[in-house]
């Protein structure tokens, strides 16, 4: 499931003691900070776990979070924390400057999260706990798309739509040749490239029932992105983090980011998630596995549509794409290939 081998999409920024303790001056006017180091995870954007003496809960480290990538994502995704934190587990938002007039780049401060990220639970995960574990993630995305907006597109910092997407048939199919048209197209080569737009054009109108979906979607839900915890009871999600790419569309489109490698993960277990996620309320047609192999389709094509190719980035996508192809080719039944 996780984007191994990938490079950072921009540097890491280093910033020292000093400079942080300045940036956090405006909420922890008298907090010097004892540690800071840099948080694996993530391609884009630096992260910094910091510990603080001198402010409130000096115990408990922070994440400051610089916003590299899109600048204009700082207040947009604290906006988004604000929003879901009755539903979804997520860090609270101890600080924002979303603007560059204290630094280069905007930054957020962040509650520290405890737990293991998923990446690193699925591997040792043992079988008879899979079901638990995926009727845990499939939970949490219903209740993100339990969230909905007056209609589908890409959110302004006000949590407004800036620019709105169709969704369904007529989107999908839009959406994805405008890609296959560009970059993405180029970087498939024309023989995939030809492959895929006929699976799309065959399959697109299966969308349907996803048309006029107006759900938040996290868009990046997968992996790195959440922490998971075993408790006596079971396995729980305890922090959905990176907010950053959230639209409004269908919310079957993170099972397509969270299913992405479903040949990898334990037997039954997109079953077992599905099955949670109808339960809690989310909209998964009959013809799910379809749906998110297409709605995947539209986050890897984003990949090779980037101005900024890497290799390995490159390579594992269109592999992705190519399996998802044939898989589509073969018909994609609902239960198993």
């Amino acid at each position: 499931m996780m984007a191994g081998g990938w490079n950072r999409r921009t540097p890491l920024l280093t910033v020292d003691a000093t400079t942080l303790e300045r940036l956090l001056a405006p909420r922890w006017p008298d907090a010097h900070v004892t540690g800071a180091e840099h948080v694996s995870g993530g391609l884009a954007n630096t992260n910094y776990r910091v510990s603080l003496a001198g402010r409130d809960a000096p115990s408990e480290p922070i994440v400051v979070r610089f916003y590299t990538r899109e600048p204009e994502a700082c207040a947009r995704e604290a906006a988004l924390l604000r929003l879901v934190a009755d539903r979804v587990p997520v860090p609270q938002a101890l600080f924002v400057e979303p603007t560059t007039a204290s630094f280069d780049y905007p930054y957020i401060a962040l509650s520290w999260m405890d737990g293991v990220p998923l990446l690193d639970a699925l591997p040792t995960l043992p079988a008879e706990e899979a079901p638990t574990l995926a009727a845990a993630l499939g939970a949490v995305a219903a209740r993100i798309g339990s969230f909905t907006f007056e209609a589908a597109g890409f959110l302004d910092a006000d949590l407004t739509i800036r620019e709105r997407l169709t969704i369904g048939p007529e989107g999908l199919r839009g959406w994805l040749g405008e890609m296959l048209a560009g970059r993405a197209g180029e970087r498939l080569g024309a023989e995939l490239t030809a492959r895929l737009l006929r699976q799309i054009d065959r399959c697109a109108d299966e969308a349907a029932p996803l048309a006029g979906q107006r759900a938040l979607i996290h868009a990046d839900y997968k992996d790195g992105n959440i922490l998971v915890r075993r408790d006596p009871d079971g396995w729980r999600v305890t922090a959905v983090l990176d907010w950053e790419f959230a639209f409004v569309g269908a919310s079957v489109f993170d099972l397509g980011s969270l299913l992405r490698r479903e040949a990898t993960l334990p037997p039954g277990f997109a079953d077992a998630c599905v099955a949670a996620y109808r339960a809690e309320g989310g909209f998964a047609p009959a013809n799910w596995r379809r749906m998110t192999l297409l709605m995947d389709l539209i986050n890897l094509c984003d990949f090779l549509n980037s101005p900024h190719p890497r290799a390995a980035m490159l390579a594992d996508i269109t592999a992705l794409v190519g399996g998802t192809v044939e898989r589509l080719e073969r018909g994609a039944p609902e239960t198993g290939d």
